[in-house]
């Protein structure tokens, strides 16, 4: 089969040029000898030209080369698989403790609300204490200045009353009987 192949691919032509009508075969045929000669003269100096080059040894050293830069890929390729396994397993690790982190800013963060309402209260509370004793402060000067104010109020009542109730000869008799005991 395969040596009638050349036979087949040299004959298609010529079928083809037998459907044209406007050359006579003579023409034709000649016109074909001169394409095959020419064909012909071609794949001499092809040949000629791979054999001086040795396309065999060509092939096969590119052959070679592929082979060797399709195992250095396969290396790359599985050396790269790995640093992506091992990015990936980082990623993993930094995504656990940034969640990790997020928690304990979160804790941080609650703890330290309470620790300011703590404090808040406390300093609530003493604000309230201290409030309570100036008040009690306030109310103990009140009452004194009432007091004072209430003696002064008494000791002038007393005053006008001794001195609407005594008389003249009262006043003498206790006068007198005062002498007497601070001389004795």
């Amino acid at each position: 089969m395969i040596k009638k192949l050349p036979l087949f691919i040299i004959l298609i032509p010529a079928i083809c040029f037998a459907s044209d009508g406007h050359q006579d075969l003579a023409s034709q045929l000649r016109d074909y000898a001169w394409r095959m000669l020419n064909f012909s003269f071609l794949v001499v100096i092809l040949y000629f030209l791979a054999k001086k080059i040795n396309i065999k040894q060509l092939l096969s050293e590119r052959r070679i080369k592929l082979e060797e830069a399709l195992s250095e890929a396969k290396k790359v390729k599985e050396e790269a698989e790995k640093k992506l396994a091992l990015y990936n397993e980082k990623i993993e690790e930094l995504n656990i403790e940034l969640e990790k982190l997020k928690k304990d800013i979160v804790e941080q963060g609650e703890f330290e609300k309470q620790r300011i309402i703590s404090e808040a209260e406390k300093s609530a509370e003493l604000i309230r204490q201290q409030a309570y004793q100036i008040a009690d402060q306030e109310i103990k000067k009140a009452k004194e200045s009432l007091r004072l104010e209430t003696s002064k109020l008494a000791m002038e009542i007393a005053k006008e009353k001794v001195i609407s109730t005594v008389n003249e000869k009262d006043h003498e008799t206790y006068v007198n009987q005062y002498l007497d005991r601070s001389g004795k």
